[in-house]
């Protein structure tokens, strides 16, 4: 900076004790250009620091989509294999049952009534298709939300994406970002909970 100019000051009895010196037009262009330097400088740091930001923020989205699409395979595993249970226990009882029944009908021709057996073999079928409906609509309405999550998660990264994709002005396209890896996380912790 230039030292061979100084703004005077103004004494208590209000006369000026320096003159006011003026700087040159050289002066001036070095003041402008330290000045243009400085804020080249700090617009520089800005954008490093956001690109840096960004860059956590995709990384961290990335990270919870794969946690994301592991849980829901993990999900759908377990529905399949709770499906798979119940078709062997199905298999089970229709074993149990088809033994039951070949007891049954020896021991009504010796003891009970035809038509008494006959209304115990119903009441047992209804209860296991029941029992298999019942099982059936868990596991596709458990299908239906872990395919709806994804939709929704895929849906969230394309936009996220989407967003970060053109260049970044200002601390706003930070806090947005933020945001999001926020929203995925707690959906994630919501997906989390559910299975």
């Amino acid at each position: 900076m230039p030292t061979n100019w100084r703004l005077g000051w103004a004494g208590y009895d209000g006369s000026m004790e320096k003159e006011q010196e003026h700087p040159t037009p050289r002066e001036l262009l070095i003041l402008i250009e330290e000045a243009d330097k400085r804020y080249t400088q700090r617009f520089t740091d800005q954008e490093r620091a956001v690109a840096a930001a960004l860059t956590a923020a995709k990384e961290a989205v990335t990270h919870a989509l794969t946690a994301a699409k592991e849980a829901v395979s993990k999900a759908e595993l377990a529905a399949k294999d709770a499906g798979d249970k119940a078709d062997h226990v199905a298999e089970l009882k229709a074993e149990s049952q088809n033994e039951w029944r070949g007891a049954m009908s020896d021991r009504e021709r010796n003891l009970m009534p035809r038509t008494e057996a006959e209304q115990r073999d119903k009441a047992q079928a209804a209860r296991i298709e029941a029992i298999a409906t019942t099982l059936a609509a868990r596991v596709d309405a458990l299908t239906t939300s872990t395919l709806v999550s994804v939709g929704s998660l895929e849906k969230r990264v394309t936009i996220i994406e989407g967003k970060s994709s053109g260049k970044v002005e200002g601390w706003g396209y930070l806090v947005a970002g933020i945001g999001a890896v926020l929203a995925l996380i707690g959906i994630f912790v919501f997906l989390s909970g559910k299975f």
